[in-house]
């Protein structure tokens, strides 16, 4: 059986609900759609970000061996 929640008064979203042993409801989230990204498509702020995390691992590591 499935049930229509509504969400605003333009958008209703439509859920699996199944009953469990002992009546309870057991509601299912609908999947979002998954998007295909093309091989070359990364942007900048990916590698910006590799980097950052790059950088604040060394100054880390940097403060771990200035403390011991």
């Amino acid at each position: 059986m499935a049930e229509l929640l509504t969400v605003s008064p333009t958008e209703a979203i439509t859920m699996q609900v199944t009953e469990e042993d002992g009546g309870r409801l057991n509601a299912f989230a609908i999947e979002p759609r998954m998007e295909v990204m093309e091989a070359g498509s990364s942007s900048g702020s990916s590698k910006m970000l590799l980097i950052g995390g790059g950088l604040l691992v060394l100054l880390l590591v940097g403060v771990a061996v200035g403390i011991s």
